[in-house]
């Protein structure tokens, strides 16, 4: 079979399959356009986890993992999280820092400070 052929083949079956013929198609027994709305209703339901959900699913999971390390040796670290988006702890970071050193908690590096002093 030749390309052209595989794509005269693909033409005429999307039609067939996307419902584009009206009336009773032979090769189904039936309508096609009633054929394909049975195949759209056929397959198993998905269910989609919302960006809402997974952030409290991960939130719960991390939250499981620090409370059975801390039952363990009466110590837990942020470092021990399943789930963790290092993007937003390097921005919580940076307007920690930022707010610091606004503030005056913090003292601003300069230059000179990663020179040696020799």
């Amino acid at each position: 079979m030749n390309f052209n052929e595989i794509c005269e083949l693909a033409e005429s079956t999307r039609d067939e399959v996307y419902g584009l013929r009206v009336g009773t198609c032979p090769r189904w027994g039936g309508d096609a356009v009633a054929f394909v709305s049975d195949i759209k209703h056929t397959g198993p339901k998905v269910k989609v986890e919302t960006e809402h959900k997974k952030f409290k699913r991960e939130k719960a999971e991390n939250i499981a993992v620090y409370r059975a390390a801390f039952e363990k040796d009466e110590e837990f670290s942020f470092d021990d999280a399943v789930h963790t988006d290092s993007v937003a702890q390097h921005r919580a970071e940076m307007a920690w820092v930022a707010m610091g050193v606004k503030s005056g908690m913090l003292e601003p590096i300069e230059e000179s400070d990663f020179l040696d002093e020799n």
